[in-house]
């Protein structure tokens, strides 16, 4: 296995995760949220406005074929109607594979106005509907005749700091999580996955995603390397020797390949011994059941 320069080895390993947000309303509020300092500093988190709804699965499959993200999750809104939610969850499950759309989904019923209200006390709101909103909204942050505009919405943003992230979680844990629910909200879950220092859940996240696309596509199992690393010759002989059905990725004038493989390192735990030894890891094999190893002999 290669070594890294050692200017790359001293690099801190962080896990990068983007978030599509459905709106300005999503968008202004998690930008608040990343002023204060509120999620675990194992992350960087990047925003991406996707400014409607019908707009997220473009948006999130944008995100994931630049491989630059350890994980690509979407906040959105789910209304009283059904029809826009389940538009966004088809679009993203013809990326990702039938069932697994809700699994990267984050979701507030009515709208993500009700988590952001909850800064400043207590609000039930039932519909997106913004003049219905209005009067919760002037009680509890003084923005008159909300209309969602951008800059009422960096008003009320301005507004939450630290005490109020607080009291905001202890609010949401009392929320119902069913989305049958009216209010109802999953938004808890992503918040403590980025507090937490502990990015496990993104490797069981992807592993998910990869075994079950694997599953639905039939891929062989992948190995990525360049011809120029002696354990990747060795690993490319042994396959033809024993016929075995291992498509070869090679980062050999593919920047395509190089970038999944990035992808996979920065994101997956089983390269973090690898990185801490300062080595590159290849030759890197992924399995059709979405495991990584660095031996052929655990494939064959």
């Amino acid at each position: 296995m290669n070594k890294f320069p050692p200017f790359l080895q001293r690099q801190r390993f962080r896990r990068s995760v983007c978030l599509i947000l459905e709106g300005y309303e999503e968008y202004y509020y998690f930008k608040k949220l990343l002023t204060l300092g509120v999620f675990s500093p194992v992350y960087d988190i990047r925003l991406i406005n996707a400014k409607s709804a019908s707009s997220i699965p473009a948006k999130y499959q944008d995100a994931l074929a630049g491989n630059s993200y350890s994980i690509v999750l979407i906040v959105c809104d789910r209304d009283r109607k059904p029809q826009e939610y389940l538009r966004i969850l088809r679009g993203i499950e013809d990326i990702v594979g039938n069932g697994r759309g809700e699994e990267i989904i984050t979701f507030t019923r009515p709208c993500t106005l009700q988590v952001i209200l909850y800064h400043f006390g207590e609000a039930a709101l039932t519909t997106q509907a913004k003049r219905a909103a209005r009067a919760d909204v002037l009680r509890l942050t003084g923005v008159a005749d909300y209309d969602a505009h951008q800059a009422q919405l960096n008003d009320i943003c301005s507004k939450i700091h630290r005490k109020s992230w607080d009291a905001m979680r202890e609010r949401l844990k009392l929320l119902s999580a069913n989305p049958d629910d009216i209010p109802s909200s999953n938004m808890g879950l992503l918040f403590e996955r980025l507090c937490a220092d502990d990015f496990a859940w993104i490797d069981d996240l992807n592993k998910s995603i990869l075994a079950r696309y694997n599953e639905a596509t039939e891929m062989p199992t992948i190995m990525y390397g360049t011809k120029n690393c002696p354990d990747v010759r060795s690993s490319l002989a042994e396959t033809e020797a024993g016929g075995l059905d291992i498509e070869f990725r090679s980062f050999d004038g593919s920047v395509t390949n190089l970038k999944e493989f990035i992808r996979l390192r920065d994101s997956r735990a089983e390269f973090d011994e690898i990185k801490k030894n300062g080595l590159i890891g290849i030759p890197c094999f992924v399995t059709e059941e979405g495991k990584i190893c660095f031996d052929i002999s655990e494939v064959k």
